[in-house]
């Protein structure tokens, strides 16, 4: 996904508009990424709060989507930041995005706004 995108430029404007977000999904979906919109929709179910046993299956689908994608999925900031796969880790999705990781400060000062254009 590309900093012009417009879907992700509004959930950058109003990262917590989750209409925006399943918006993105169905986007997401029409452009053979469907994996990545089923991703976006079972994190905001997740967020919105779920009975137990939805839960648990949420959470597994949740983790198999991450194991088979995650590397593809954080592939832009892990280039604005120089790193090779497998090189930087500790992204957290929340609602479908990467929502935070740890930088050290020099990086966030020197790549914060390339960042910040990738990710609600």
């Amino acid at each position: 996904m590309t900093p012009d995108n417009p879907f992700l430029k509004a959930l950058i404007a109003q990262p917590d508009d989750d209409t925006l977000r399943l918006a993105m999904a169905d986007w997401l979906d029409e452009n053979d990424q469907p994996a990545r919109g089923e991703f976006v929709r079972l994190q905001c179910e997740l967020a919105r709060g779920v009975g137990p046993e939805r839960r648990k299956e949420l959470e597994v689908r949740q983790r198999e989507l991450l194991v088979a994608h995650d590397t593809e999925w954080v592939r832009p900031l892990a280039e604005v930041l120089g790193c090779g796969p497998g090189e930087w880790g500790g992204w957290v999705f929340r609602r479908g995005f990467v929502e935070y990781f740890h930088l050290p400060a020099t990086v966030v000062n020197k790549r914060g706004e390339q960042l910040a254009a990738l990710t609600p």
